[in-house]
C-alpha cells in the first residue's frame, strides 16, 4: 500500500504537467479551424457588402434629390423677385462659364455667392447643394476632374426649347410665363449631369437626348436621373424613360411649348 501510494504521489507532478500542456494546446486554433473561420468571414462579407453598397447609393440618391429640391425652391424664389425670370447657365458676368444660375440662386438657398462655394473643386463647393456625392465624371475636358462640383448638376438645355444656356440679360431668361400647352411639372429646370457625356463641348448643362448621343442625360442613380422641375418638385426618372420622351417627342421634358414655337423675351 505504501509503495503504490508513493508511486502515485511520485507520478502526480508529471500527470499535472501533462494536463496543463494539454489545456494550453487546446486554447489554440488548428490550421483547419482557422481556415474555416476565414471562409465564414469571407462568405458573410460577400453577402453583406452588396447590401451596404446599395444602402450607401440610396443615401447618396436621397441627398442628391434633396439638393435638387432646394435648388428648385431657390429658382422659384428668384423668379418671384425678378418678374418670372430664372437665371441662365452662363452670362457675361461669369465670362461665359456655366455657373451663373448657381450664383443667382445662392442667396436664396443659404450659400455664399462665390465661385469657391458653387462651382470650383473646393471643399466648400463639395459640401454644398451644388454637388452630388455620386458624381463620377471621368471623361471629357481636363477641367472636369473626377467628382468635380461642376460636373454634378446642370441647367436644362436643348437649344431654344428650354431655359437657356447663355443670356446677356443679368436677370436671366423669361421662363415660367412662357410655359404654354404643357405642365410645368414636366419641364426640367436643373438635373444630374451624365457621367458619360455632358454634350457638345463638354459644357456642364443638361442636354436633351439626340440620335448621335443618347447618353447626354443623367444615369448615375440606379440607371436614372434626379430632376428639378419647373413647378418646384424634384423626382427620379429612369434614363430610358427620359430618353424616350413623351408623345413621340424625345425633347418633351425640355420643351417650353409642345409645338416648339419661340418663347417671348429671351433676352
Amino acid at each position: 500500500m505504501k509503495t503504490r501510494a508513493w508511486k502515485n504521489r511520485k507520478n502526480a507532478p508529471g500527470q499535472m504537467q501533462d494536463s496543463l500542456s494539454f489545456r494550453s494546446l487546446s486554447r489554440h486554433f488548428t490550421l483547419i479551424e482557422l481556415l474555416i473561420v476565414i471562409a465564414i468571414i469571407a462568405i458573410l462579407a460577400a453577402l453583406l457588402l452588396p447590401a451596404l453598397n446599395s444602402a450607401r447609393d440610396k443615401a447618396m440618391a436621397v441627398r442628391c434629390l434633396s439638393n435638387l429640391k432646394q435648388q428648385g425652391a431657390g429658382f422659384l424664389q428668384y423668379a418671384m423677385d425678378n418678374k418670372e425670370r430664372v437665371p441662365c447657365s452662363a452670362t457675361p458676368g461669369t465670362n461665359g462659364v456655366h455657373y451663373a444660375w448657381r450664383l443667382a440662386i445662392a442667396p436664396y438657398v443659404g450659400t455664399k455667392a462665390e465661385k469657391k462655394y458653387l462651382f470650383n473643386n473646393e471643399p466648400e463647393a463639395r459640401n454644398s447643394i451644388f454637388f452630388c456625392q455620386k458624381s463620377n465624371r471621368t471623361a471629357g475636358s481636363p477641367e472636369f476632374g473626377n467628382n468635380s462640383p461642376e460636373a454634378s448638376y446642370g441647367l436644362a438645355y436643348a437649344y431654344s426649347l428650354h431655359v437657356g444656356w447663355y443670356s446677356t440679360n443679368p436677370k436671366g431668361c423669361k421662363f415660367l410665363s412662357d410655359i404654354k400647352g404643357k405642365s410645368a411639372a414636366e419641364t426640367i429646370l436643373t438635373a444630374d449631369l451624365s457621367d458619360l457625356s455632358i454634350g457638345p463641348g463638354n459644357i456642364p448643362v443638361c442636354w436633351s437626348p439626340d440620335i448621335s448621343d443618347p447618353n447626354v442625360v443623367g444615369n448615375r442613380h440606379s440607371l436614372g436621373i434626379n430632376l428639378n422641375w419647373a413647378d418646384g418638385h424634384a423626382s427620379w426618372m429612369s434614363n430610358a424613360v427620359l430618353n424616350a420622351g413623351k408623345n413621340a417627342d424625345i425633347n418633351h421634358y425640355w420643351r417650353i411649348r409642345p409645338d416648339g414655337s419661340p418663347t417671348s423675351e429671351r433676352e
